[in-house]
């Protein structure tokens, strides 16, 4: 719970749009949820606000993948063997 706490502390610091965690002990944690509807489901919509959200998503996973990677307190490596 303490490296996902970590991880969560540090993407925030990036500006990235992440869950807030409410409450955590020991190996169970309860956190911010923004419903059951995945991008997936959005976009098949074909809607302008949809583009628009996904866009979006765009965004912050360049973001993720650019702006974030320096100093991630991260303890393992998510590699071919690990996905």
């Amino acid at each position: 719970m303490a490296e996902y706490r970590a991880i969560q502390k540090h993407l925030a610091r990036c500006g990235i749009a992440v869950p807030e965690l409410y409450v955590s002990c020991r190996d169970r944690a309860i956190v911010e949820d923004l419903g059951d509807r995945s991008l997936f489901e959005l976009t098949a919509k074909k809607s302008v606000i949809n583009r628009i959200l996904y866009r979006r998503v765009i965004k912050e996973l360049v973001k993720l993948q650019v702006d974030c990677v320096r100093n991630l307190p991260l303890k393992r490596q998510y590699d071919a063997d690990h996905i």
